[in-house]
């Protein structure tokens, strides 16, 4: 069997235009976001978020309802492909936690009907393995859906899996704060009790 590769940080050009477009693409979601009450509105449900969270939040498509927080996952996958190695994982960190802000806001905004619930769940059920990802350090396989096992995973100089996320305190925090605010929302939104 081969020796695994190293894993590489991203070079500052890299880094550069991640940010340049990362940016761009969470400003036209936002905007999306901030206008689903007009007419003319490209995410006037949930369904619509959600859907174009898969889609692209710049293909410039009307979307029907559902699709604001599907409008995340192009961007979820591609967010959790740069790598887990710093200095290049501070980068990963801070931009899902950016993307995950968009959640409670999505829920409390968007009337939640009973056909969205499986979209919903299964978007929600995406973030969570992406967090599992982030927190443990690990590489993401964007084709699977999924972290890469340690095994699969190439080695850094610590060795596979001994990279603990490097999140600070501070990421910490906020993760856990937008966590209990997308429960709140989740659960008022759907009459359920509050935990």
């Amino acid at each position: 069997a081969a020796a695994p590769r190293q894993r590489k940080a991203l070079t500052t050009a890299q880094e550069s235009r991640l940010v340049r477009y990362l940016d761009d693409e969470l400003y036209k979601l936002s905007g999306a976001f901030e206008s689903r009450h007009s007419a003319t509105s490209r995410l006037p449900t949930l369904d619509a978020f959600l859907q174009a969270v898969r889609v692209s939040a710049s293909s410039g498509k009307t979307f029907d309802p559902l699709t604001f927080l599907l409008v995340l996952l192009p961007l979820h996958s591609f967010i959790l492909t740069i790598p887990a190695v710093p200095p290049s994982a501070a980068l990963r960190i801070a931009y899902y936690l950016n993307l995950t802000s968009f959640i409670a806001p999505a829920l409390d905004g968007y009337t939640i009907l009973d056909e969205t619930l499986d979209t919903l769940f299964e978007t929600l059920a995406r973030f969570d393995r992406g967090w599992v990802a982030v927190l443990r350090g690990e590489d993401w396989d964007s084709t699977e859906g999924r972290a890469r096992p340690a095994e699969e995973a190439p080695s850094t100089s610590a060795g596979p899996g001994k990279y603990a996320g490097g999140m600070r305190t501070t990421d910490r925090a906020r993760l856990e704060s937008l966590v209990k605010q997308i429960r709140a929302v989740l659960a008022i939104s759907l009459g359920l009790p509050q935990f």
